[in-house]
Order: structure tokens, then C-alpha cells, then sequence
């Protein structure tokens, strides 16, 4: 396994090494060398670098896949790969969605039904806005190609980038992960825009109304407004 990241600090104890993990830059430093001689140094031998990097090098795994050097907690075992490259991490994201959406629910607070595009962060699985460099939630930095996912607009599951239709509901995912949603009349619940009958509480939708292209009072064109920009008629 190669060595990873590092740099090497001198704190007043003695020079170390910190290694950092190449996903979540955390942390692993080495024990400071406390001979005399090296107190004031800021700098390592190859020796001591290389007998520094063997005290931390259990909390470390390469990735099969990419060849990151990621520390334990970022490594699927089973997979012999980082979380990115397995999958796990994506499935912890469509995991915490779906509690998310479940609670969202028990509260009565609304989730946007519009499915936004995103990327899941390496560090806690959270989703965070697409190009974002830090993740909100535990300040991990978000690398660039972090896995990106796409939310249903049907029941707020998470499906990697590219997916057309939901896997748990069988739902259409927009390829532009946007879509226009209509309020149910009755529960509220938002519904894409042409559905005919809310699928939360089988209420009939109202019928979308489509200003006429011409003002029915002066014919002025219309070009789909509400009122006649020429004699001011209500147009819907």
C-alpha cells in the first residue's frame, strides 16, 4: 500500500508526520520523536517517515478501484474498495432518505416534490447541492465526482445519476431532474403537473387552464398571460 497524503508538524514535543485519509482528510498522526537532538527540527528522515507511516498504516486501506489510500471508516471490506466505488455509500444515502422522508411525513412537513440533482457527501452520507465544496452537515470537504443522485418525485427515494424510473416505486424520473408539480385541493400533497388523481388521497386534480392565444374580447395575441396586455380582459 502506498503512502498517503502528509505533512509533518513539530508542536514543541518533537517532529511527526499526519496522514491524512484521501476522502474524508482525516487525520492519523505519528508518534512525535522525543530525542534531544530532534527537538527543534521540522523535518523527517526517509527512515523516520517511513517507521511514522508504519505506526499509523493499520488505520488505512487502498482502494481496488480507484487507488485511493482512505482510512477504515471510509473502506468497504467486503468489497476490498472505498465506499464510493462499492456502493455502500450510496445505499446509506437512499437509507437516509428514505428516514428523512419518513419523518418529514410523521411531522406533516412538506419535502419539495421537484426531483434536484446532488451529490452525496463522503464523509456522513448526506445529499448536498450539486458543486458544493463543503458539506453542510459535518463540514467534510466533497470532492470533485463525488457520486451524484437523483430524488423521486413520487416517494423522495434517492437513485443514482442517469435513473429514468424509481426503483422502489416505479415512478418517472425527469431526465432533468425538474419537474412542475400541481397542490392537491384536497390534501395538499404536491403531484406532477397532468396528473389526473392525487396519489395520496385519490382526489381529482384540477385541469390545468391554458390561456386562448388570442384575447377572445379585441383578438390581440396573447402569448399565454393572464390579461390582455391591449384592452385588459381577464384571460384565465
Amino acid at each position: 500500500m502506498r503512502m498517503p497524503s502528509y505533512r509533518i508538524e513539530n508542536d514543541g514535543q518533537g517532529p511527526h508526520a499526519r496522514f491524512l485519509c484521501e476522502m474524508c482528510e482525516r487525520e492519523f498522526p505519528s508518534t512525535p520523536i522525543s530525542l534531544p537532538s530532534a527537538a527543534d527540527r521540522t523535518s523527517l528522515t526517509p527512515r523516520e517517515l517511513a517507521e511514522a507511516w508504519q505506526q499509523v498504516q493499520v488505520n488505512f486501506r487502498e482502494c481496488s478501484a480507484c487507488a485511493r489510500v482512505v482510512c477504515v471508516s471510509n473502506f468497504d471490506f467486503a468489497a476490498g474498495k472505498c465506499e464510493v466505488c462499492s456502493g455502500r455509500r450510496q445505499k446509506e444515502v437512499e437509507k437516509w432518505m428514505g428516514t428523512l422522508t419518513g419523518l418529514a411525513s410523521a411531522f406533516g412537513l412538506g419535502i419539495p416534490a421537484a426531483a434536484k440533482g446532488g451529490q452525496a457527501c463522503p464523509q456522513c452520507g448526506r445529499l448536498v447541492a450539486e458543486g458544493a465544496v463543503f458539506c453542510p452537515s459535518c463540514g467534510a470537504r466533497v470532492p470533485a465526482g463525488a457520486p451524484e443522485v437523483l430524488v423521486c418525485p413520487q416517494c423522495r427515494s434517492a437513485s443514482p445519476l442517469g435513473t429514468k424510473f424509481c426503483p422502489d416505486c416505479g415512478g418517472v424520473i425527469p431526465v432533468s431532474g425538474q419537474e412542475k408539480t400541481v397542490a392537491c385541493p384536497s390534501c395538499r400533497a404536491a403531484m406532477p403537473e397532468g396528473t389526473k388523481f392525487c396519489q395520496e388521497c385519490g382526489a381529482r386534480m384540477p385541469v390545468p387552464q391554458i390561456a386562448p392565444s388570442v384575447c377572445p374580447q379585441c383578438g390581440e395575441p396573447t402569448k399565454g398571460v393572464k390579461f390582455c396586455g391591449n384592452c385588459g380582459a381577464r384571460l384565465l
